[in-house]
């Protein structure tokens, strides 16, 4: 799952053309998705982190590429993911998928 409406680094500390732009490295953006949640317990097949935590509610907003789907996460106990990330400044809103939201 890709977190949808937002952008960070890539990996390799670029950015991939047309994305917004954030001050914070792909490692400490990475990170603080990662603690939001819960605890990394492992790597998948793909190298992503897994994670135990919290449970949230997604709801699925489009196709993000690589086999992968864009969703907004919402958790009861964590509140809202995605504009945590982007108020902390470990993400960018992202205009072209934020699509008027407000964040609360």
């Amino acid at each position: 799952m890709r977190l949808a409406g937002i952008a960070v680094r890539e990996k390799n500390e670029t950015r991939s053309a047309g994305h917004p732009w954030r001050i914070a490295s792909a490692e400490e953006a990475r990170d603080a998705l990662v603690a939001a949640p819960g605890k990394p317990v492992g790597f998948g097949e793909n190298g992503h982190i897994l994670v135990r935590g919290s449970a949230g509610r997604c709801v699925a907003d489009r196709s993000a590429g690589a086999n992968r789907i864009a969703a907004w996460r919402v958790s009861p106990t964590d509140g809202n993911m995605i504009c945590a990330k982007v108020t902390a400044g470990w993400a960018a809103l992202w205009g072209r998928y934020w699509r008027g939201r407000v964040c609360r």
